[in-house]
């Protein structure tokens, strides 16, 4: 069974509040938007959910050009923020396994906020100095839901390859998304989107937690209600009025399910590693799931601080999980949900080898 030995996040340099992100939006979008959007902006950005979130630019001032970035500097600002996210988060991730970039065998990434050939993957051969004969894979069109899925490659690479190590990293440069315009979905994604990667190293091992039963959920009806749509060759996010609904309707049964094929109830889970979304979801799915206000305090506070980044969110609160907050006091439910609709689902067993390897430890 294969285990999860250590999980580190990147954010980029830019950090900007809601306030500082509304008084932008109000100085460059005032003559474009209606009156109304205007008001709706200001509403969604003075929310207490969300005081910060993280940009892909080096420079603050570099925010204001995305109100005019044309979709090749766009790819290539995607492209470059995305390799060093996704370096920055594997190494760390590396140096607190205690292995060298030598000794993985595979790398997994999943994105949806853009796409190049070769992949991402690929570039990190040389990044991270990794072995050239290693396996890369690129995974796409999961959304914020992604890095379930890419964890579960990582794993069945090393259950079934003969590997020992692999890497699953989530990264989203979801700016390299940004459009502005009247349609509420583009008002709400400018809200709440960040940017930011994670990634998790799979040992065959040995590890903090072992990757147990996973499960996944596929909601075709709902597909227009969260998705990327082009318009004039350009992503353009989709998110139905109705989805903190619809989000805490699919997400439960899928959980119920994971749990039942575990052996497990919901007392069995001491931390629950949940993709926030917004506010609205999170309280649907509180409240569904019938979870207290403690279970879900790492995913309100990713939110708060880094807003929603999409696929690598759910990373990071399993990063909190670990190194934060007194570490690790038992077993995972790691819960995603994102386009198509999909939902997707972890259970990750808390290990012997997490009291025990000292070489799993964050440095």
């Amino acid at each position: 069974m294969p285990f999860i030995a250590s999980v580190a996040s990147s954010l980029p340099p830019v950090s900007l509040s809601q306030t500082r992100v509304r008084e932008l939006m109000e100085e460059h979008y005032r003559t474009i938007l209606k009156p109304r959007s205007l008001d709706a902006l200001s509403k969604m950005l003075s929310h207490e959910s969300i005081e910060t979130r993280h940009f892909a630019f080096d420079t603050d001032s570099d925010l204001v050009k995305l109100k005019g970035e044309d979709q090749d500097c766009r790819m290539d600002r995607f492209l470059r923020w995305a390799v060093r996210l996704a370096k920055e988060a594997a190494q760390k991730s590396i140096d607190r396994a205690g292995v060298t970039p030598a000794d993985i065998d595979a790398v997994f990434v999943n994105t949806c906020t853009g796409y190049v050939c070769p992949g991402i993957s690929t570039y990190l051969i040389g990044e991270l100095g990794l072995r050239r004969d290693i396996q890369c894979v690129d995974l796409v069109g999961s959304g914020c839901g992604g890095a379930v899925p890419c964890i579960a490659a990582a794993s069945d690479s090393v259950s079934s390859n003969g590997y020992k190590t692999a890497l699953a990293i989530s990264v989203e440069i979801s700016s390299a998304t940004f459009e502005m315009g009247d349609d509420m979905s583009l008002l709400v994604s400018n809200c709440i989107f960040g940017d930011g990667a994670a990634a998790v190293l799979v040992s065959a091992e040995k590890g903090l937690l072992k990757i147990d039963k996973r499960e996944s959920s596929f909601i075709p009806e709902n597909r227009d209600d969260v998705r990327f749509i082009y318009k004039n060759g350009r992503l353009h996010n989709r998110l139905a009025v109705a989805l903190p609904k619809i989000v805490g309707e699919v997400v439960p049964p899928l959980v119920y399910r994971l749990l039942d094929k575990a052996g497990m109830a919901k007392r069995d889970i001491a931390h629950w590693a949940i993709h926030p979304g917004g506010a609205k979801m999170l309280d649907e799915l509180q409240r569904n799931l019938e979870l207290s206000g403690t279970d879900l305090i790492p995913a309100r506070e990713v939110l708060r601080c880094c807003g929603n980044m999409s696929s690598p969110t759910a990373l990071f609160e399993l990063e909190k999980t670990l190194y934060e907050n007194g570490g690790l006091h038992g077993n995972v439910a790691l819960i995603a949900y994102g386009a198509g609709m999909s939902v997707h689902g972890l259970i990750l067993k808390k290990s012997i080898s997490s009291e025990t390897e000292s070489c799993f430890s964050p440095r």
